[in-house]
């Protein structure tokens, strides 16, 4: 019977850390986006580094919104 709340207690810590990482990975992703966007708001005179940045935008961005997703899905589960 013990093992029972043990595999929960592990399981709920488990999530919390996935929670946490999830979390940094969300603040780091938006410090990149923010950063990309101040370069794309003045861009250089290299038009390739525009459409590489671009790019790298909205990589960032669908890949944001998977980690949200995922993030918020975690903290609904119980």
């Amino acid at each position: 019977r013990s093992a029972a709340p043990a595999r929960s207690k592990n399981s709920e810590r488990q999530r919390k850390q996935h929670l946490s990482a999830l979390e940094t990975e969300i603040h780091e992703l938006e410090t990149r986006l923010a950063v990309i966007g101040r370069q794309l708001e003045s861009p250089a005179n290299d038009a390739g580094q525009v459409v590489r940045l671009g790019k790298e935008y909205v990589d960032l961005q669908a890949t944001l919104e998977q980690r949200m997703e995922a993030w918020a899905e975690l903290s609904e589960a119980t």
